[in-house]
Protein backbone atom coordinates (compact mmCIF):
# COMPACT_ATOMS: atom_id res chain seq x y z
CA UNK A 1 0.00 0.00 0.00
CA UNK A 2 1.29 3.52 -1.09
CA UNK A 3 2.57 5.38 1.93
CA UNK A 4 -0.26 8.14 0.76
CA UNK A 5 -2.67 5.67 1.46
CA UNK A 6 -2.01 4.32 4.32
CA UNK A 7 -1.29 7.56 5.96
CA UNK A 8 -5.02 8.44 4.46
CA UNK A 9 -6.16 5.24 6.15
CA UNK A 10 -4.63 5.58 9.25
CA UNK A 11 -6.15 8.89 9.24
CA UNK A 12 -9.78 7.90 8.56
CA UNK A 13 -8.92 5.28 11.66
CA UNK A 14 -8.27 7.84 13.75
CA UNK A 15 -10.84 10.05 13.10
CA UNK A 16 -13.43 7.35 13.22
CA UNK A 17 -11.81 6.11 16.30
CA UNK A 18 -12.31 9.76 18.24
CA UNK A 19 -16.08 10.13 16.91
CA UNK A 20 -16.50 6.62 18.40
CA UNK A 21 -14.75 8.11 21.62
CA UNK A 22 -16.39 11.20 21.60
CA UNK A 23 -19.77 9.83 20.57
CA UNK A 24 -19.36 7.50 23.91
CA UNK A 25 -18.27 10.84 26.32
CA UNK A 26 -20.78 12.74 24.97
CA UNK A 27 -23.72 10.16 25.95
CA UNK A 28 -21.67 8.87 29.04
CA UNK A 29 -22.29 13.04 30.21
CA UNK A 30 -25.50 13.07 29.63
CA UNK A 31 -26.67 10.06 31.18
CA UNK A 32 -24.52 11.00 34.52
CA UNK A 33 -25.74 14.64 34.21
CA UNK A 34 -28.82 12.63 34.01
CA UNK A 35 -28.28 11.06 36.70
CA UNK A 36 -27.16 13.70 39.13
CA UNK A 37 -30.23 16.02 38.10
CA UNK A 38 -32.74 13.11 39.04
CA UNK A 39 -31.15 12.45 42.17
CA UNK A 40 -30.98 15.85 43.10
CA UNK A 41 -34.94 15.86 42.12
CA UNK A 42 -35.74 13.23 43.81
CA UNK A 43 -33.65 14.51 47.21
CA UNK A 44 -35.78 18.46 46.64
CA UNK A 45 -38.83 15.68 46.60
CA UNK A 46 -37.64 14.14 50.47
CA UNK A 47 -37.03 17.70 51.70
CA UNK A 48 -40.00 19.48 50.59
CA UNK A 49 -42.01 16.73 52.59
CA UNK A 50 -40.18 16.67 55.48
CA UNK A 51 -40.74 20.47 55.73
CA UNK A 52 -44.54 20.15 55.34
CA UNK A 53 -44.13 17.70 58.00
CA UNK A 54 -42.46 19.38 60.54
CA UNK A 55 -44.52 22.85 59.80
CA UNK A 56 -48.06 21.27 59.10
CA UNK A 57 -47.76 18.55 62.35
CA UNK A 58 -48.05 19.48 65.36
CA UNK A 59 -47.06 16.00 66.37
CA UNK A 60 -47.41 13.46 69.20
CA UNK A 61 -48.10 14.40 71.93
CA UNK A 62 -49.70 17.16 69.90
CA UNK A 63 -48.55 19.65 73.25
CA UNK A 64 -45.07 17.92 73.74
CA UNK A 65 -43.56 20.65 73.89
CA UNK A 66 -45.59 21.37 77.24
CA UNK A 67 -44.96 18.43 79.19
CA UNK A 68 -43.00 20.10 82.01
CA UNK A 69 -43.32 21.36 85.53
CA UNK A 70 -41.34 24.11 87.19
CA UNK A 71 -40.12 24.99 90.95
CA UNK A 72 -37.87 27.73 92.09
CA UNK A 73 -35.14 26.54 90.66
CA UNK A 74 -35.76 23.69 87.93
CA UNK A 75 -37.61 22.65 85.10
CA UNK A 76 -39.25 19.16 85.35
CA UNK A 77 -39.84 17.26 82.07
CA UNK A 78 -42.40 15.04 82.17
CA UNK A 79 -41.82 13.06 78.55
CA UNK A 80 -39.16 11.34 77.49
CA UNK A 81 -37.94 11.42 74.08
CA UNK A 82 -38.68 7.90 73.13
CA UNK A 83 -42.64 8.72 74.47
CA UNK A 84 -42.94 11.69 71.29
CA UNK A 85 -44.30 9.34 68.51
CA UNK A 86 -44.70 12.07 65.85
CA UNK A 87 -42.37 15.40 65.48
CA UNK A 88 -43.98 18.15 64.07
CA UNK A 89 -43.47 21.82 65.19
CA UNK A 90 -47.20 23.36 64.52
CA UNK A 91 -48.82 25.06 67.17
CA UNK A 92 -51.95 22.50 67.88
CA UNK A 93 -55.47 23.99 67.23
CA UNK A 94 -54.41 27.31 65.27
CA UNK A 95 -56.49 28.37 62.26
CA UNK A 96 -53.53 29.61 60.05
CA UNK A 97 -50.99 27.32 58.29
CA UNK A 98 -47.54 27.30 58.94
CA UNK A 99 -48.07 28.79 62.64
CA UNK A 100 -45.32 27.26 64.46
CA UNK A 101 -45.54 26.59 68.87
CA UNK A 102 -42.47 28.58 70.04
CA UNK A 103 -42.82 26.29 72.75
CA UNK A 104 -41.45 23.89 70.77
CA UNK A 105 -39.21 26.00 69.10
CA UNK A 106 -37.78 26.54 72.26
CA UNK A 107 -36.68 22.97 73.17
CA UNK A 108 -34.36 23.00 70.10
CA UNK A 109 -32.40 26.00 71.08
CA UNK A 110 -29.89 23.58 72.67
CA UNK A 111 -27.08 25.15 75.11
CA UNK A 112 -26.19 29.25 74.38
CA UNK A 113 -22.99 31.03 74.64
CA UNK A 114 -24.58 32.30 77.69
CA UNK A 115 -25.27 29.29 79.64
CA UNK A 116 -27.76 25.98 79.30
CA UNK A 117 -30.39 25.79 76.67
CA UNK A 118 -33.63 24.01 76.54
CA UNK A 119 -33.34 20.82 74.15
CA UNK A 120 -35.84 17.77 74.90
CA UNK A 121 -35.36 15.51 71.80
CA UNK A 122 -32.14 14.75 70.11
CA UNK A 123 -31.06 14.66 66.72
CA UNK A 124 -30.51 10.66 66.05
CA UNK A 125 -34.37 10.61 67.57
CA UNK A 126 -36.23 13.47 65.05
CA UNK A 127 -34.58 11.49 62.45
CA UNK A 128 -35.74 8.63 62.98
CA UNK A 129 -39.41 9.90 63.44
CA UNK A 130 -38.77 11.88 60.28
CA UNK A 131 -37.86 8.94 58.72
CA UNK A 132 -34.62 10.31 57.22
CA UNK A 133 -32.43 6.81 58.08
CA UNK A 134 -29.44 7.61 55.64
CA UNK A 135 -30.13 11.42 55.70
CA UNK A 136 -28.86 14.11 57.77
CA UNK A 137 -30.37 17.64 57.95
CA UNK A 138 -30.47 20.57 59.27
CA UNK A 139 -33.00 23.69 60.63
CA UNK A 140 -32.48 26.95 60.71
CA UNK A 141 -35.09 29.72 61.55
CA UNK A 142 -34.19 33.21 61.25
CA UNK A 143 -35.48 36.86 59.90
CA UNK A 144 -36.40 37.32 56.50
CA UNK A 145 -34.56 40.92 57.23
CA UNK A 146 -31.14 41.72 57.26
CA UNK A 147 -29.68 44.71 59.66
CA UNK A 148 -26.33 46.40 60.06
CA UNK A 149 -25.07 49.33 61.36
CA UNK A 150 -22.10 51.77 60.74
CA UNK A 151 -20.53 53.00 63.62
CA UNK A 152 -22.60 51.74 66.96
CA UNK A 153 -20.13 49.69 68.08
CA UNK A 154 -17.37 52.13 69.06
CA UNK A 155 -20.40 54.46 70.15
CA UNK A 156 -21.35 52.32 73.04
CA UNK A 157 -17.20 50.96 73.51
CA UNK A 158 -16.85 55.07 73.95
CA UNK A 159 -19.69 56.03 76.54
CA UNK A 160 -18.82 52.61 78.09
CA UNK A 161 -15.21 54.16 78.81
CA UNK A 162 -15.72 57.55 78.87
CA UNK A 163 -18.78 57.21 81.39
CA UNK A 164 -21.53 59.19 79.19
CA UNK A 165 -21.91 60.78 75.82
CA UNK A 166 -23.83 63.66 74.77
CA UNK A 167 -24.58 62.17 70.73
CA UNK A 168 -24.66 58.53 69.92
CA UNK A 169 -25.12 58.69 66.06
CA UNK A 170 -25.04 55.80 63.99
CA UNK A 171 -26.49 54.40 60.44
CA UNK A 172 -28.76 51.29 59.36
CA UNK A 173 -29.32 49.65 56.62
CA UNK A 174 -31.72 47.26 56.10
CA UNK A 175 -32.68 44.82 53.44
CA UNK A 176 -34.35 41.53 52.02
CA UNK A 177 -32.74 38.48 52.81
CA UNK A 178 -33.38 36.64 49.75
CA UNK A 179 -31.68 39.15 47.43
CA UNK A 180 -29.89 41.76 49.50
CA UNK A 181 -32.50 44.80 47.66
CA UNK A 182 -33.11 47.89 50.32
CA UNK A 183 -36.09 48.13 52.25
CA UNK A 184 -37.49 51.65 52.19
CA UNK A 185 -39.98 53.20 54.73
CA UNK A 186 -39.41 50.72 57.49
CA UNK A 187 -38.94 51.78 60.75
CA UNK A 188 -35.97 51.49 63.33
CA UNK A 189 -36.61 52.11 67.00
CA UNK A 190 -33.32 51.92 68.72
CA UNK A 191 -33.33 51.42 72.67
CA UNK A 192 -30.22 52.45 74.29
CA UNK A 193 -30.51 50.81 77.93
CA UNK A 194 -27.52 51.55 80.35
CA UNK A 195 -27.21 50.39 84.46
CA UNK A 196 -25.76 53.20 87.10
CA UNK A 197 -25.41 51.64 90.95
CA UNK A 198 -27.66 53.88 93.34
CA UNK A 199 -26.49 52.77 96.86
CA UNK A 200 -26.13 48.82 96.87
CA UNK A 201 -28.13 48.63 93.91
CA UNK A 202 -28.21 48.57 90.12
CA UNK A 203 -30.57 50.51 88.49
CA UNK A 204 -31.51 50.47 84.95
CA UNK A 205 -32.41 53.59 82.22
CA UNK A 206 -33.35 53.75 78.85
CA UNK A 207 -32.97 56.44 75.95
CA UNK A 208 -34.96 56.16 72.66
CA UNK A 209 -34.51 57.59 69.27
CA UNK A 210 -36.55 56.66 66.00
CA UNK A 211 -36.33 57.18 62.15
CA UNK A 212 -37.50 55.66 59.18
CA UNK A 213 -35.51 54.11 55.87
CA UNK A 214 -35.36 56.30 52.66
CA UNK A 215 -35.58 54.46 49.29
CA UNK A 216 -31.75 52.63 49.64
CA UNK A 217 -33.03 51.03 53.02
CA UNK A 218 -30.80 53.66 54.86
CA UNK A 219 -31.29 55.53 57.83
CA UNK A 220 -29.57 57.44 60.76
CA UNK A 221 -30.27 57.23 64.29
CA UNK A 222 -28.94 60.61 66.02
CA UNK A 223 -29.85 62.60 69.45
CA UNK A 224 -28.98 59.93 71.62
CA UNK A 225 -27.78 61.38 75.30
CA UNK A 226 -26.53 59.18 77.76
CA UNK A 227 -25.97 60.47 80.95
CA UNK A 228 -22.90 59.18 83.44
CA UNK A 229 -21.44 57.60 85.33
CA UNK A 230 -22.38 53.95 84.45
CA UNK A 231 -21.59 50.50 84.63
CA UNK A 232 -23.05 49.11 81.41
CA UNK A 233 -24.63 49.37 78.28
CA UNK A 234 -26.38 47.85 75.43
CA UNK A 235 -28.04 48.96 72.54
CA UNK A 236 -31.28 47.31 70.69
CA UNK A 237 -32.39 47.80 67.05
CA UNK A 238 -36.29 47.09 66.49
CA UNK A 239 -37.15 47.18 62.88
CA UNK A 240 -40.75 47.31 61.61
CA UNK A 241 -41.89 47.42 58.41
CA UNK A 242 -45.89 46.14 56.66
CA UNK A 243 -45.92 42.85 58.98
CA UNK A 244 -42.40 42.40 58.96
CA UNK A 245 -40.28 42.70 62.29
CA UNK A 246 -37.38 41.68 63.62
CA UNK A 247 -34.82 42.70 66.42
CA UNK A 248 -30.78 42.90 66.80
CA UNK A 249 -28.81 43.64 69.74
CA UNK A 250 -25.22 45.19 69.89
CA UNK A 251 -23.43 45.43 73.45
CA UNK A 252 -20.22 47.27 74.16
CA UNK A 253 -17.50 44.54 73.28
CA UNK A 254 -18.18 40.73 73.56
CA UNK A 255 -21.96 39.83 74.49
CA UNK A 256 -21.87 38.86 78.74
CA UNK A 257 -21.39 35.14 78.33
CA UNK A 258 -20.05 35.41 81.92
CA UNK A 259 -23.34 36.77 83.66
CA UNK A 260 -26.57 33.97 83.11
CA UNK A 261 -28.15 32.43 80.37
CA UNK A 262 -31.63 33.61 79.45
CA UNK A 263 -34.63 30.91 78.85
CA UNK A 264 -38.86 30.91 78.33
CA UNK A 265 -41.15 28.44 78.62
CA UNK A 266 -44.73 30.31 78.47
CA UNK A 267 -44.92 33.07 80.92
CA UNK A 268 -42.05 30.99 83.03
CA UNK A 269 -38.20 32.77 82.91
CA UNK A 270 -35.55 30.38 83.40
CA UNK A 271 -32.09 32.01 84.26
CA UNK A 272 -28.92 29.59 84.17
CA UNK A 273 -25.59 30.02 85.77
CA UNK A 274 -22.79 29.69 82.82
CA UNK A 275 -21.29 26.60 84.07
CA UNK A 276 -17.46 27.33 82.49
CA UNK A 277 -16.97 30.90 83.42
CA UNK A 278 -16.06 32.89 86.23
CA UNK A 279 -14.76 32.65 89.91
CA UNK A 280 -16.99 29.90 91.75
CA UNK A 281 -17.11 32.37 94.85
CA UNK A 282 -18.61 34.90 92.90
CA UNK A 283 -22.48 34.73 93.36
CA UNK A 284 -25.01 36.49 90.48
CA UNK A 285 -27.32 38.78 91.66
CA UNK A 286 -30.45 39.42 90.14
CA UNK A 287 -31.50 43.07 90.42
CA UNK A 288 -34.33 43.47 87.76
CA UNK A 289 -36.37 42.11 85.06
CA UNK A 290 -37.76 44.65 82.21
CA UNK A 291 -39.71 43.52 79.24
CA UNK A 292 -39.15 45.92 76.24
CA UNK A 293 -42.62 45.57 73.74
CA UNK A 294 -42.84 45.98 69.86
CA UNK A 295 -43.97 49.54 70.23
CA UNK A 296 -40.72 50.01 72.71
CA UNK A 297 -42.32 50.77 76.08
CA UNK A 298 -39.59 49.16 78.45
CA UNK A 299 -41.85 47.24 81.40
CA UNK A 300 -40.13 46.95 84.96
CA UNK A 301 -41.86 43.52 85.98
CA UNK A 302 -39.63 42.32 88.65
CA UNK A 303 -37.54 43.69 91.64
CA UNK A 304 -35.06 41.80 93.79
CA UNK A 305 -36.66 40.40 97.03
CA UNK A 306 -33.42 39.82 98.03
CA UNK A 307 -30.80 37.19 99.29
CA UNK A 308 -33.30 34.88 97.36
CA UNK A 309 -32.67 36.15 93.79
CA UNK A 310 -28.90 34.62 93.40
CA UNK A 311 -27.32 32.25 91.08
CA UNK A 312 -24.26 30.36 91.63
CA UNK A 313 -21.83 27.55 91.40
CA UNK A 314 -24.17 25.35 94.20
CA UNK A 315 -27.26 24.55 94.09
CA UNK A 316 -28.15 27.24 92.94
CA UNK A 317 -27.40 27.19 89.28
CA UNK A 318 -30.93 27.74 87.85
CA UNK A 319 -33.71 30.86 89.02
CA UNK A 320 -37.16 30.15 87.55
CA UNK A 321 -40.32 32.30 88.14
CA UNK A 322 -43.63 33.13 86.93
CA UNK A 323 -44.20 35.76 84.98
CA UNK A 324 -47.10 37.23 83.79
CA UNK A 325 -47.50 38.55 80.46
CA UNK A 326 -44.38 37.22 79.34
CA UNK A 327 -45.57 35.07 76.06
CA UNK A 328 -47.67 37.73 75.52
CA UNK A 329 -47.53 38.78 71.53
CA UNK A 330 -46.73 42.64 71.89
CA UNK A 331 -43.75 41.36 74.25
CA UNK A 332 -40.64 41.86 72.14
CA UNK A 333 -37.08 41.13 74.60
CA UNK A 334 -36.55 40.20 78.20
CA UNK A 335 -33.64 42.48 79.46
CA UNK A 336 -32.19 40.85 83.07
CA UNK A 337 -29.87 43.42 85.63
CA UNK A 338 -27.78 41.47 87.42
CA UNK A 339 -24.97 42.14 89.63
CA UNK A 340 -21.83 40.20 88.48
CA UNK A 341 -18.28 40.27 88.75
CA UNK A 342 -16.60 39.99 85.01
CA UNK A 343 -13.94 37.88 84.17
CA UNK A 344 -11.30 40.71 83.50
CA UNK A 345 -12.04 42.69 86.92
CA UNK A 346 -9.32 40.47 88.66
CA UNK A 347 -11.10 38.18 90.99
CA UNK A 348 -12.90 38.23 94.39
CA UNK A 349 -13.32 41.50 95.89
CA UNK A 350 -13.07 43.24 92.26
CA UNK A 351 -15.55 45.72 90.69
CA UNK A 352 -18.85 44.30 89.82
CA UNK A 353 -20.65 45.35 87.05
CA UNK A 354 -24.84 45.87 86.56
CA UNK A 355 -24.98 43.43 83.83
CA UNK A 356 -27.48 43.71 81.49
CA UNK A 357 -28.43 40.79 79.54
CA UNK A 358 -30.92 40.65 76.73
CA UNK A 359 -32.64 37.19 75.94
CA UNK A 360 -33.49 35.17 75.07
CA UNK A 361 -30.95 33.67 72.60
CA UNK A 362 -31.08 33.83 70.14
CA UNK A 363 -34.20 35.70 69.50
CA UNK A 364 -32.11 39.07 70.84
CA UNK A 365 -30.12 38.59 67.99
CA UNK A 366 -33.16 38.12 65.22
CA UNK A 367 -33.11 34.37 64.92
CA UNK A 368 -35.30 31.28 66.76
CA UNK A 369 -32.77 28.54 65.80
CA UNK A 370 -29.44 28.80 65.43
CA UNK A 371 -28.39 25.56 64.06
CA UNK A 372 -30.37 22.24 65.16
CA UNK A 373 -29.05 18.83 63.29
CA UNK A 374 -26.14 17.45 61.79
CA UNK A 375 -23.08 19.27 60.07
CA UNK A 376 -23.51 19.46 56.41
CA UNK A 377 -21.98 17.11 54.27
CA UNK A 378 -21.27 17.08 50.28
CA UNK A 379 -24.04 17.78 48.09
CA UNK A 380 -27.70 18.53 50.04
CA UNK A 381 -30.62 20.31 48.93
CA UNK A 382 -32.49 23.59 50.63
CA UNK A 383 -35.74 24.56 51.08
CA UNK A 384 -37.37 27.09 52.88
CA UNK A 385 -41.13 28.99 53.48
CA UNK A 386 -42.50 31.42 55.50
CA UNK A 387 -44.16 30.89 59.10
CA UNK A 388 -45.34 32.46 62.06
CA UNK A 389 -43.91 31.97 65.92
CA UNK A 390 -45.45 34.14 68.39
CA UNK A 391 -46.94 36.58 65.99
CA UNK A 392 -44.26 37.68 64.16
CA UNK A 393 -42.76 36.31 60.44
CA UNK A 394 -39.00 33.87 60.26
CA UNK A 395 -37.94 32.01 57.68
CA UNK A 396 -37.94 28.14 58.08
CA UNK A 397 -34.84 26.56 56.37
CA UNK A 398 -34.45 23.08 55.81
CA UNK A 399 -31.07 21.54 54.63
CA UNK A 400 -30.87 17.54 53.58
CA UNK A 401 -28.52 15.59 52.29
CA UNK A 402 -27.53 11.66 51.48
CA UNK A 403 -24.80 10.46 54.43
Amino acid sequence: MPAGSLYDHIAAIVITGVIVVSGITAVTNFNFNKMLYNEEQQLLQVATNVLNTILLDPGDPYDWGLRYVFDEENVHVLLKEDEINRFGLALSGSSNFYTLDPNKVAWLVGDTPYGEGLQLISYERVRELLGLQGYGFRIRIFSPLVISVNGLQEKLNETLEYGEINDISFSVNVKHYSDLSPIPNAKVTTTILYSRKEGNTFLTYLVQSSNFTDKFGECVISGLTVEGPISFIVAILQVNVANLSTVSTFYAGSPPSYAAGINVLQDFLILTHPKDIGNPNEARFIQNICLLKKDGELMIVYNSTGNEDILNWGNLDNWVRLIEGLSDKDVSLIIVTISALPPTSGGAGGRRQGVLVVGPYPVCFGSRVVSYGGAVQGAGVRVSRAVEIGGMIYIFELTVWRE
